[in-house]
């Protein structure tokens, strides 16, 4: 009888073991297709202005354009220029974070001055005329002007304003608003679109770490930018999580809660 139990336990075991590298497999699988989207998504992402950078260099060597134009293929090098330096600092910042080695700065700070740092951003973003189309606005800063939360402050200003991007770079037209909502115990910030191009987005595949909620069908025709992924990060380590609401046709809401705590921690 005891070697009938050891040999059904053995079987048991052997079930289990199966089960496990089974498992072990599937996520070997899912982590590899998720590095092959990121790897993907990246090289996408350095290529544009690459493009561009190179495109209009070649056209200010032909004599057939007059001043005028070639200042603008300058200006559209310039911007690109800085884009191009922009996606490389998100993969160096990136790479901090997952090695472990950054370390939030936490203190805490008004969330007027982070009204103040994302209105400035914005306006400076709305100067470039493919946002000619774009109406951006506040909500509820005013109402909370007085509240203060203990976090990172210029690593919450950095993860909105890449929000805030990636709602511009996929909105052709329409509103996008960004805000707070304060609670008890914690604060929410949010980013919001009025879901002109937000829907081609495949947001389900392209970021681990965003909880899908409400979402619909989506295509893979157009894909989230780095800026995004370095967001969700950021988020991570200074305790919250970057969230995603989607309706098709209705856009997109991007938020996420850290705790509002009323004293310093010791």
């Amino acid at each position: 009888m005891n070697s009938e139990n050891s040999n059904n336990s053995v079987i048991e075991l052997k079930k289990k073991l199966r089960e496990i590298k089974s498992e072990l497999a599937n996520k070997e699988d899912e982590i590899n297709q998720l590095k092959s989207n990121f790897l993907s998504n990246v090289s996408h992402e350095i290529r544009t202005p690459m493009n561009v950078i190179v495109g209009f260099t070649n056209l200010l060597a032909d004599p057939s354009y007059g001043e005028e134009q070639k200042k603008y293929f300058i200006s559209e090098i310039n911007h690109n220029s800085k884009e191009l330096l922009r996606i490389i600092d998100h993969l160096i910042f990136s790479a901090k974070i997952d090695s472990e080695e950054f370390v939030p700065k936490m203190d805490f700070i008004h969330v007027s001055k982070i009204r103040s740092a994302l209105q400035n951003h914005v306006d400076y973003l709305l100067k470039h005329p493919r946002y000619g189309k774009i109406t951006v606005r506040q909500k509820n800063f005013g109402t909370y002007k007085k509240c203060s939360v203990f976090t990172d402050e210029l690593q919450v200003i950095k993860a909105l304003t890449l929000i805030i991007e990636n709602a511009m770079k996929f909105t052709v037209f329409g509103i996008i608003e960004y805000g707070i909502e304060v609670a008890e115990k914690t604060i929410t910030f949010y980013v919001r679109d009025s879901g002109t191009e937000m829907e081609l987005r495949n947001l389900k595949n392209l970021l681990e770490n965003i909880n899908m909620e409400g979402q619909t069908q989506y295509s893979a025709e157009s894909e989230l930018g780095i800026g995004l992924a370095v967001a969700s990060r950021i988020i991570s380590v200074l305790g919250g999580k970057l969230r995603v609401k989607s309706v098709l046709g209705k856009g997109s809401s991007f938020y996420f809660t850290i705790p509002l705590l009323v004293e310093k921690p010791v």
